[in-house]
Parts: C-alpha cells; sequence; structure tokens
C-alpha cells in the first residue's frame, strides 16, 4: 500500500519536508532560547531599578550599569539642548529633548527630560524651559546605541539641532564639553519644573514576542507533520481506489 513511498521522487520530498520541520523546530528553540535571555536581563533591570539611586560626579569612579538609577546634581543648559525626533506620547507624535547638565564648568551629562508635542520643534523649547541655578535630577542611565544617524545638521558650522538618535560623540562636539559616555533618563527633578516636557518615567519591563514566535514555530512544525501524513496517506487511499476500479472492468468482447 505504501511501496510508492520508496520511489525517487517520494524519497526527495521526504528530505525535503524533514528538513522543512527540523528548521521550524530550530527557529522555536531558538525562540525559547531568546526568552530565557531576555528574562534574565529583565531580572537584572528589576534588580537595578529597585535599588536605591547611585549618587554620581564627575569624579566617581567606573561606569554607572544601564538601567541603574542615579542621582546628579548640576545646572542645564538649555541654549545647548537638542531634540530626539520620532518620539510618541498616548499615540501623539512628538520629541524628547535632550538637555546638558553640567556639573562642573567643562563635564556635562545628557539628560533626556522628557516629550514635547511635535509642534515644539525649535530648541531651546521656550515652552519646555528646565528650572535655572542647581537641579537634583534622579533618572535612569541609558547608554546609546553605536553609530550616527543624525537629521537636520548643518556640515559647515556643526549645527545641530534635531537628531534621530543619540550621539554623545557628536553632541559633544557641538557643545565643546567634557560628555559623560552615558545619558540619563529623567524620572524626577528638583525643584521641579513645569509641565512640559513630560517625563518618560520608570522604563516597563518586558518579555516580548519570543514566546508567542517559538509556539508559532513549533505550530508550523506540527502542521507541517500531520499535513504531510494526511498527503501520503490520501496518495496511497487513491492509489488503491485505482487500482481495485482497474481491476473490476470487465473484459472487451473478443
Amino acid at each position: 500500500m505504501y511501496a510508492f513511498l520508496r520511489r525517487p521522487s517520494w524519497l526527495i520530498l521526504h528530505v525535503v519536508v524533514l528538513a522543512i520541520i527540523v528548521v521550524f523546530v530550530l527557529l522555536g528553540r531558538w525562540q525559547l532560547e531568546r526568552l530565557d535571555e531576555r528574562r534574565a536581563g529583565n531580572a537584572l533591570i528589576s534588580e537595578y531599578l529597585a535599588a536605591p539611586p547611585i549618587e554620581w560626579s564627575k569624579t566617581s569612579s567606573g561606569r554607572p550599569p544601564e538601567y541603574s538609577r542615579l542621582l546628579v546634581s548640576g545646572v542645564f543648559a538649555p541654549d545647548e539642548e537638542v531634540l530626539l525626533r520620532s518620539q510618541v506620547n498616548q499615540g501623539q507624535p512628538g520629541f524628547d529633548v535632550l538637555t546638558p547638565l553640567y556639573v562642573d564648568e567643562l563635564s556635562a551629562v545628557i539628560v533626556n527630560r522628557g516629550w514635547v508635542p511635535l509642534e515644539f520643534d525649535s530648541p531651546p523649547v521656550d515652552q519646555a524651559q528646565p528650572p535655572d541655578g542647581v537641579v537634583s535630577v534622579e533618572g535612569i542611565v541609558r547608554y546609546p546605541l553605536s553609530g550616527s544617524n543624525l537629521a537636520n545638521t548643518d556640515g559647515a558650522t556643526g549645527k545641530l539641532d534635531i537628531v534621530a538618535r543619540v550621539d554623545l560623540e557628536r553632541l559633544n562636539r557641538k557643545i565643546g564639553g567634557d560628555l559623560a559616555t552615558f545619558y540619563v533618563e529623567l524620572t524626577s527633578l528638583a525643584p521641579p519644573g513645569t509641565s512640559q516636557p513630560i517625563p518618560a518615567g520608570i522604563p516597563e519591563v518586558s518579555e516580548g514576542p519570543h514566546l508567542s514566535y517559538a509556539v508559532q514555530w513549533f505550530s508550523f512544525a506540527l502542521v507541517s507533520t500531520i499535513g504531510y501524513a494526511a498527503l501520503i496517506r490520501s496518495t496511497a487511499r487513491r492509489r488503491v481506489g485505482l487500482r481495485r476500479r482497474a481491476g473490476s472492468q470487465p473484459l472487451a468482447p473478443s
């Protein structure tokens, strides 16, 4: 009944289908491994976020871990701030305001003070001025992605108003100071500023889509297995039916 499965064309099909199923299973396992990595990273991030904030100054040794909470004091320089484009708050497009916070005459930290609406597109943003004088910033440490992807720059003057990502090297050349190698996403400010910009707050920790992707790939493997088995069974039954009909044909008259 199943002797046809040993034919060369079917043997090739066996190999192809088996390879497809193996690939689906491997992709599912890879997503589960990514999920384990994400959970381990989330546990570390949650530990940092739950810890007391670290007081930081330019003389502090070492690099603070990403997602750790930081306290830093200094004076904002709104005349040197830039806008981070393509930011969304509750479904509305806008910018994040990146403002240098000087901890001394030359040393500064870039602070992401929060979101402003799309119409506030000319830094310094008059509607979102920071407090004057010495302030205390509490925020989350972030490290920028490598590389540069900037918009609205003037190559002749080095003018830089709107950026597509946080590029500390380029910003350091703009302000002519000594920027820290990280930036801070503001969560609280003392004394408090105006209603604009809107701080991002504590980042949410999620597992991402890895589990659903793993289920999807394993489902593909299962469907492929069941579908191929059904194809083999239906082909075998059709061949048996053809043989029976061929054997029941009456002999032609001589």
